[in-house]
């Protein structure tokens, strides 16, 4: 398996807003990754923000893709099959100690596929929520840096949830990587499998 974890932000911040924190199994047999996602957010923006946003790059490979004869067989050496981030029900739990359920909902329009989460009560600047997200991620049998080719499970990027940047003003930047932040990553995978995990942008 070749995962990568993070993405970083065109510009670098001294203290980033955002940690990270993956927890998965890795399935190679399945091509499944089974975890979650926590993320810690303190609102590094001057307006109150109702939500956050996240990315969801494996939803690009559920769709079947329009390729020719001969790219076809180079990218895909068996049957078409999609790839797939699901997302369960998100647990947010507020500075206070509350907690709440909620659901990752789609944000409609994006040029990539990206969902938003609603937060119970407005995020103040300054003031912090963490926001645990269940995923399973479905790598198709593929070549290329998202797919499994002969025994080797390539999951480069988005392989989980990702956090969208946001302006200082509070607005989202869909078109740009998610910001920089600190990142802690626990892997659980069979004996028989190697696992080469890298740093580096999507």
């Amino acid at each position: 398996a070749l995962l990568t974890v993070s993405g970083r932000a065109a510009q670098a911040q001294s203290t980033p807003a955002w940690s990270v924190e993956i927890d998965a199994r890795v399935s190679p047999a399945d091509r499944r990754i089974v975890g979650t996602t926590t993320l810690t957010l303190s609102n590094p923006t001057s307006a109150a923000l109702s939500e956050i946003r996240i990315f969801r790059y494996p939803d690009h490979y559920d769709d079947r893709p329009a390729l020719d004869d001969l790219l076809w067989e180079r990218v895909y050496p068996a049957l078409w099959e999609p790839g797939r981030l699901e997302i369960g029900l998100v647990q947010v739990e507020e500075a206070s100690g509350v907690r709440t359920s909620t659901e990752a909902l789609p944000v409609d329009g994006a040029v990539v596929p990206i969902s938003r989460i609603s937060l119970p009560s407005p995020l103040q600047p300054g003031a912090a929520v963490r926001v645990v997200i269940p995923f399973v991620t479905s790598i198709p049998r593929k070549y290329g840096t998202f797919g499994e080719f002969r025994g080797v499970l390539t999951a480069s990027g988005g392989w989980h949830p990702l956090p969208v940047a946001l302006t200082d003003s509070g607005e989202w930047l869909h078109d740009a990587l998610p910001p920089p932040a600190t990142w802690d990553v626990r892997l659980d995978v069979p004996r028989t499998s190697g696992v080469i995990l890298g740093d580096g942008v999507l």
